[in-house]
């Protein structure tokens, strides 16, 4: 009792000088040493970062800086929530002491509002990235600054397998490139146009709704192109392997190769024009309503027909008079349903 008595008569002088706990050599203004035991750090409930009224200072006025407390659990909403952990005081706001996940983290891992603390978490945040500068676009949500760099890029890699699987992401607007498919998507669907049935190795695609199911494809502006190596252009179809499509055309044949507002089916066919119809194999059909049915077979012209294998239909309608200047009587080939704008007969 009256060593008791003792340290409390001289606590006044000796807070003046070096505190030790179990130890008679305190090497700072308090040395708590233990084997076994810790030190209990006043624990509070705070309401969030931002609580001045949990804890004060028992001297009145401000809560001083550095004060340290444990809170108790989490509390508050984002960004200013608090956790269960130890904080201090920065003079405006709790701040957690590193290893505590609070609402001021920058970075979450996935589906969380706990800070990531593995190298390889998955993370999200909410904000604008820039790289490279500090003044980025306020329109950009991700800006990359190369500067006046001649060598630096922005790479992205991976590694290709041809049993890769897209994700089946739906309808939306956005921009994706998959390694394992070799496969690039930009603009619009609106369903299931870039799920994984629809893209093909090493295939591009951009526009709305475009499908390049067939590998090697490319589709641009509205258009499929679902055969191998095939490649279509506005509001066409390529379905024929190595076909090629422009305009609002269909190239089905293996092959072919269909322009405007046409059909070419027949492999190795060409058609163009309106409404005209390569059907037969190394066929061709050019014109308004022309059919070029038969193998090898041609048709130019008015709604000119070439049904037979090997076969050549025209159907011209032009100025007479023009037709004469050219002296074209003498002509020894003979041009089938030829007619002028002001003489309605057969020339041969």
């Amino acid at each position: 009792m009256r060593t008791l008595l003792t340290f409390f008569v001289f606590l006044p002088f000796l807070a003046f000088a070096q505190v030790g706990v179990n130890t008679t050599t305190p090497n700072a203004a308090l040395d708590i040493q233990s084997t076994n035991n810790g030190v209990l750090i006043p624990r509070v409930q705070l309401t969030d970062a931002l609580d001045i009224a949990t804890v004060v200072n028992p001297a009145g006025g401000a809560l001083a800086t550095a004060t340290l407390i444990y809170n108790i659990a989490g509390a508050g909403v984002l960004p200013n929530n608090v956790v269960a952990g130890f904080y201090y005081w920065n003079g405006a706001k709790w701040i957690p002491i590193a290893g505590n996940a609070t609402g001021d983290d920058d970075w979450y891992e996935n589906g969380t509002t706990t800070a990531p603390n593995a190298i390889s978490d998955n993370m999200h945040h909410l904000g604008k990235v820039a790289i490279g500068t500090a003044t980025p676009s306020t329109n950009a949500a991700f800006q990359v600054e190369l500067g006046t760099s001649n060598t630096d890029g922005v790479l992205y890699s991976g590694t290709f397998n041809a049993a890769a699987t897209v994700p089946n992401f739906g309808a939306g607007t956005r921009m994706m490139f998959f390694p394992g498919k070799n496969a690039f998507r930009a603009s619009t669907v609106t369903g299931t146009e870039w799920d994984n049935a629809n893209v093909g190795i090493n295939s591009v695609a951009m526009g709305r709704n475009t499908i390049a199911s067939g590998d090697n494809a490319t589709a641009f502006g509205r258009s499929y192109s679902t055969g191998i190596n095939s490649t279509s252009l506005g509001l066409s179809t390529a379905t024929g392997t190595n076909s090629t499509a422009m305009g609002t055309a269909s190239a089905n044949g293996n092959g072919s190769t269909a322009t405007g507002f046409s059909t070419a089916n027949g492999e190795n066919s060409i058609s163009g024009g309106t409404l005209s119809i390569a059907a037969g194999d190394n066929s061709f059909a050019i014109g308004t309503g022309s059919q070029a049915i038969g193998a090898n077979a041609v048709a130019m012209g008015n709604n000119a027909t070439a049904t037979a294998d090997h076969s050549v239909a025209g159907k011209f309608h032009f100025n007479w008079s023009e037709f004469y200047s050219y002296k074209c009587f003498n002509c020894r080939w003979r041009i089938i349903n030829f007619y002028g704008n002001c003489h309605s007969k057969w020339i041969w």
